[in-house]
């Protein structure tokens, strides 16, 4: 074997649902954190209610996306039918951060985030963040809709979306998921 089709091996092992879940969840928090400062940052002029709207539309725009993403990749049917609530399960600490602790929060951005989902491009991410943030910027005031740099935060996306995306199909190259 070649020193270059070496370096395309990864060794196989195994990797449990759960741990698949926590390694996703662990960037994701964080792009979520940059991400809905970006949508609902908090200012003084703006109502308490109006904020929380914002934040919950972005957590729900962001949710489709992560959806959207592991829709996209090579993991069977049944692996996402048992990671993705797990994924789901372990962003509540981050949405409920930016939703005011809401205990309702999980079922409300899982069911807003099928507005969002309607608008998919199974063969484009680039296409899919693209339709996520126009419907975003459709469902929040006009005013912060108008304030955001949409291209900037469309690339954003499709950028996480794609980089998620290749590191699903590497995990699903290189283990057995259990």
């Amino acid at each position: 074997m070649s020193t270059d089709s070496k370096m395309f091996h990864l060794p196989q092992g195994r990797m449990s649902a759960q741990e698949l879940a926590r390694d996703f969840v662990s960037t994701a928090r964080t792009f979520a954190d940059v991400f809905v400062q970006f949508v609902a940052h908090e200012s003084e002029a703006v109502d308490a209610g109006v904020l929380l709207g914002r934040r919950r539309e972005a957590c729900a725009a962001l949710w489709a996306a992560v959806v959207a993403t592991f829709d996209a990749s090579a993991l069977t049917d049944q692996e996402k039918a048992r990671i993705v609530p797990l994924v789901r399960q372990e962003m509540l600490a981050a949405w409920n951060i930016h939703c005011a602790g809401d205990p309702a929060v999980l079922y409300e951005i899982t069911e807003r985030s099928s507005h969002y989902l309607r608008n998919i491009d199974r063969s484009s991410q680039l296409k899919t963040a693209t339709n996520l943030l126009k419907e975003l910027l459709e469902s929040i005031d006009s005013e912060a809709a108008s304030a955001l740099p949409a291209r900037r935060l469309a690339a954003m996306v499709a950028h996480r979306m794609l980089g998620d995306l290749q590191r699903l199909n590497e995990i699903k190259a290189g283990h057995l998921i259990d």
